[in-house]
């Protein structure tokens, strides 16, 4: 694989390179051509101009084309308007195909679909997709994540064309379907000597408290917390509902996981419900949080990945970044998160409105990250490449920013901590760790919902009373008495742990235990009673003779209430205490 770089300065010059280009692939094997050309502008004269040149040229070549909020060459932030990257394949194995598609309403989309599936059925050389997609309206889904029918052993990967202002300045190109402002272009590669590795750079740490989704559609996120969305920026944030919405909220995305993988989403704009207009699709029921960009977490997401490369040892590394990457860092700093890479292998891309790459099985279009993706021809050597990672002091406004967010974030996270302890102090008893009589009864109430709404088909109750319990304190002590009620807690937690009917088991009073449990019927119930009582009446203390303890059982029916079954099972118990104790009674 080799590959040549340059900016468009005017024909003549450009001319030059391309001739050059065919020059070298006259005199050295050369099995396909693919040029890309990314441009800051969207002007179609310009683009087709370019595209014409290289075509008359090298008739043979794959041509592709995207609009960008930034070029990068040799790892760095490029100053030229249009960037052109040719990539040239020496192996014959290596195979080459470009489709182009409509996306301007639902029934081009799915006949492209259609198109695209039905050609990666025919031809199994197929191992990489890379997607080149205008953005209208900051809307990049195309093919979602939910997905279910594409290939999981081809890799997908790319980006959208940037879209300046959110109008229409932006756009794809092929010279297999042309210049379209609503278009898709998906460049094929594959072949027994192709490889691919990729990569997925974020670096935004979570901030503040967790929220969940509400209520949302397509890509608009509607409510958080039963609130309206906007409300969260605003409150959090004080970001207004004004011509720098976007600007001030992109550098403060959710953050969520999905199928697996760590996401983030932009807002750009909020709807007449105080909604968020998002960037890309997101999903009900998510916990998400607002996130911030961590120089140093990103920097180590690139180590990672230049390590993993420098292994993989590729011959060309594209890169396809956020262009709010490029707003975070400074045009002066971007390139830190793309220039180590170049050590590697010549590194080339764009700036874009959203990247997708395929993770765990399924294609995700993010916000706010950096795709990249190492190319190669061949085995790789056995030595790696080297690569090293500079190590770089943060100081002013990014250091106190980042400073600042992490002292807010341990803030909360002992905050959480604290309130989660509070809530758990709430519901259990602090002696044997299971939950205390209030909450226990929530249990029972759960699993009486449960049976009474067919979800599940039978529920018992198992209620446990220490035999003779005040002997055991007025001769032993209060600490063994303490001992032998953690004896039977432990037989009762264990034997939770083993059973897969999620039980749930609490301390009902001084020397009372109450424990329900899901699908188990009476029968079942009351041989669960004995196995424990038995358990439990051999169970040894320091200084206390072995004890025992009376039970009642009772099964939960349909029509019962929360009264109605602890009635009966209290019942149950007291004739197990009436009539000789240590025995299980079922009522």
């Amino acid at each position: 694989m080799k590959q040549f770089q340059f900016f468009y300065e005017d024909e003549k010059t450009f001319l030059k390179e391309v001739r050059k280009i065919k020059q070298w692939c006259d005199r050295k094997l050369c099995s396909n051509l693919v040029f890309h050309i990314f441009t800051l502008t969207a002007i179609k004269e310009k683009i087709t101009h370019v595209a014409t040149i290289i075509e008359n040229e090298i008739p043979k070549a794959y041509i592709c084309a995207s609009s960008s909020a930034g070029n990068i060459a040799d790892g760095l932030l490029g100053e030229g308007e249009i960037l052109v990257i040719c990539n040239i394949y020496e192996y014959d194995s290596t195979r080459v195909k470009i489709l182009q598609g409509d996306i301007s309403n639902p029934e081009s989309i799915g006949k492209f679909e259609k198109e695209v599936f039905e050609f990666l059925g025919q031809n199994s050389w197929v191992k990489a997709m890379e997607v080149l997609i205008t953005s209208k309206g900051l809307n990049t889904n195309f093919w979602n994540d939910e997905h279910i029918d594409f290939p999981k052993n081809i890799t997908v990967f790319g980006g959208s064309s940037f879209n300046t202002g959110f109008d229409d300045k932006n756009c794809v190109y092929s010279n297999v379907g042309g210049y379209s402002k609503m278009g898709i272009v998906l460049v094929l590669y594959g072949g027994e000597d192709f490889y691919i590795s990729t990569d997925l750079v974020l670096g935004w740490k979570p901030l503040g408290r967790t929220l969940t989704i509400t209520k949302n559609h397509d890509c608009v996120l509607d409510e958080l917390d039963g609130k309206p969305a906007f409300e969260v920026y605003y409150k959090y944030l004080s970001v207004k509902n004004d011509i720098g919405f976007f600007k001030n909220s992109i550098e403060f995305p959710f953050s969520f996981t999905h199928k697996g993988t760590d996401c983030l989403r932009i807002p750009t704009g909020r709807t007449s419900q105080n909604g968020l207009q998002m960037n890309s699709g997101i999903y009900e029921n998510s916990k998400v949080r607002i996130s911030y960009g961590d120089p140093d977490a990103i920097l180590d997401q690139v180590r990672s990945a230049g390590e993993k490369l420098s292994f993989f040892q590729p011959e060309q590394i594209m890169v396809y970044s956020c262009a709010s990457r490029k707003d975070f860092w400074g045009e002066e700093d971007v390139s830190l998160e793309t220039s180590p890479l170049q050590q590697i292998a010549p590194t080339t891309g764009f700036y874009t409105s959203g990247e997708y790459l395929s993770c765990n099985g399924y294609i995700t279009n993010h916000n706010v990250a950096m795709v990249i993706v190492g190319l190669r021809e061949g085995e790789k050597e056995e030595d790696k490449v080297p690569f090293e990672m500079p190590i770089v002091e943060f100081s002013g406004k990014i250091g106190m920013i980042n400073r600042l967010a992490n002292f807010v974030q341990v803030s909360n996270d002992e905050l959480e901590e604290a309130n989660r302890k509070l809530a758990l102090a709430a519901k259990t008893d602090g002696m044997t760790g299971l939950y205390n009589r209030m909450e226990e009864k929530e249990q029972i109430s759960k699993v009486m919902d449960s049976l009474h709404q067919g979800n599940i088909r039978h529920a018992s109750l198992i209620m446990f009373d220490l035999d003779d319990f005040k002997r055991v304190n007025d001769f032993y002590g209060h600490a063994e008495g303490d001992a032998v009620i953690l004896g039977l807690c432990k037989i009762i937690k264990e034997g939770l742990d083993k059973d897969s009917s999620c039980g749930a088991a609490g301390r009902w009073g001084g020397e009372e235990f109450m424990l329900v449990l899901p699908e188990v019927d009476g029968q079942k119930a009351l041989e669960v009673a004995e196995n424990y009582r038995r358990k439990f009446e051999t169970t040894t203390y320091t200084h206390a003779p072995s004890q025992t303890t009376s039970v009642g059982v009772t099964e939960i029916l349909k029509g019962d209430n929360l009264d109605d079954v602890c009635i009966r099972v209290d019942n149950a118990l007291y004739e197990a205490k009436q009539t000789g104790k240590n025995k299980v009674v079922i009522h």
